[in-house]
This record gives C-alpha cells, structure tokens and sequence, in this order.
C-alpha cells in the first residue's frame, strides 16, 4: 500500500486493524506516528521499556487476560541511536497470544536485512500477523510512505478513515519509490559498501572512547558535554564540509547528541575525516 507519508503509517496500520487488536504495547522510545496511531484506535495504550523483551512479557502477562488480543507496535531502527529492537523475541512472545506486530521500518527500509527490506527481515520477522511500512523518504531518497503486509490485511488497511481521507500518494513519488527499489535490487553492491562503511564508521567512534551499538544500522550517535558544547562541534564540523546533526529528536536525551550516519556512497577517506575532526574536538 503506497501513501503520501510515511507518518500515516501508524494511523493507517492501527486504524485499519483496530477489529483484530484489544490492546496496543509500545516501546517507550516510539516514534510519534505510532503513539498518534495507538491512541487514534481508541484502545488501551501500555507501554514497555526501551529494546526490552522481558519487559514487554511482563506487561504482557499483566495486561492480556481474559481474551485480550495485543498489538505490539516498535520502531524497526530507532533514528536516533540507531538501535535495533529484538523482533524475533516479540514475535516468540506474541505467537501464543494470537497477537499482532507492527514495526515501522522509516529507517531501515534499504539500511537493515539481506535484501534491505528492513528490520523484519533482518531478523527473519514475517506472517499473517506481522505488518511492516513508513517512510521511503530516508534509505531510498523518495517520496510518500509504504505499508507491506497479507493481501487481506492491506484491503482493510485501504478501509481505515485515514486510508480513505488523507492517504493518495503522487503518482510522480510512486515510480520515484519504485524506481529506487529497482536500483537497489539491481546493485545489491550498494548493500554490501553500506555495511563496510558502518563498520568503520562505528569502529572509528569506538576509538574515541564512545560506545557505539553493533547493529547494522548506519547511525552512531554521541553525547559529549552540554547541549550547546555539542551544538558548537557541530557548526565547527559544518565549517569544514563536514554534516553531522544535533538531534533533539525522540530518544536524544534531555541534552540532545551528535548524530552521524553513513551512506553507501561514502568514501573510507570520508569517515576517517569525520574520525579525526572528531577526535580534534571531544
């Protein structure tokens, strides 16, 4: 299902199956859409710690009793931190609850799983009652958003009161998206380079004495000092050519922290210049 963001992709993944859910799960550092979308199906909202499995089980058995059908709804790749939830662990723990798992893959579409389809696939998510979409404005440079999931699912999706009056992509956006996934089928190279330019991304952070996740999400993001501190290495770098964000955005803390991400058409010269100007100032 294509449409025209991919911030509808709470509202119309949750909306449209609000007749299979009773209850929604979300993770703490959820993205905006979903907790718009969670409290947009008129079900009780619940919500479990940050990546944590064993607390989502216990709210789980808190919460499920009597019939109570769960929808569990996660970030793919949290976009500040680059974490990665354990969606295999959430599927175990749903499977015996008839439950459903929601994930928006914003920003592991083309970053995360063996073909790029995202988070789902990296950790070999899939079924009825899975359904996985967001934005294609990130990884595949297009427009409008994208909801994947079971034929019969995807026509009640169509259904939804967002689907029905908010949701028509552009045509022009559409074959923009199609023809980004074409290029990343067609030079599964381009995969391959991201991930080798992740590692050494990560790698270089790590010896700057920062923790660095180890996904395979193309972000590492750091906190040193105060908000302005970080604010002026950032401008500092911008001075230099080099493009790094202060994130205030969902996760980033109450100081904010230094986003870096990189791209399948980074040169290892590139990040070993982000490394040094790094080193030069934290």
């Amino acid at each position: 299902m294509y449409f025209a963001t991919g911030y509808l992709f709470g509202l119309i993944g949750m909306a449209g199956l609000a007749a299979h859910f009773d209850a929604v799960f979300l993770d703490k550092s959820a993205h905006y859409n979903l907790r718009d979308g969670a409290r947009a199906a008129g079900k009780p909202v619940h919500s479990f710690k940050h990546l944590s499995a064993s607390d989502l089980a216990r709210a789980l058995r808190r919460e499920v009793r009597g019939g109570v059908r769960p929808l569990v709804a996660t970030d793919g790749m949290f976009s500040t931190f680059g974490s990665v939830p354990p969606l295999a662990e959430y599927a175990r723990l749903l499977a015996p609850l008839g439950g459903w798992l929601l994930v928006d893959e914003s920003h592991s579409f083309s970053a995360l799983g063996p073909t790029g389809r995202g988070a789902a696939e990296h950790h070999a998510v899939s079924g009825e009652r899975v359904l996985i979409g967001g934005s294609l404005g990130k990884g595949l440079g297009a427009y409008g958003g994208l909801a994947v999931g079971a034929a019969g699912v995807i026509a009640e999706l169509w259904q939804s009161p967002p689907a029905r009056g908010a949701a028509s992509g552009m045509s022009c956006g559409a074959a923009m998206a199609a023809a980004s996934m074409r290029l990343l089928r067609q030079q599964p190279e381009r995969l391959v380079k991201l991930r080798r330019n992740t590692l050494q991304l990560k790698t270089g952070i790590r010896t700057l004495g920062i923790d660095a996740n180890d996904t395979e999400a193309p972000v590492a993001a750091l906190v040193s000092g105060t908000a302005a501190e970080m604010q002026a290495v950032q401008q500092s770098l911008m001075a230099e050519g080099i493009y790094v964000i202060y994130s205030t955005y969902v996760g980033a803390g109450p100081h904010g922290a230094l986003r870096c991400a990189a791209f399948a058409d980074h040169d290892p010269a590139d990040i070993d210049r982000l490394i040094g100007a790094l080193r030069s100032r934290l």
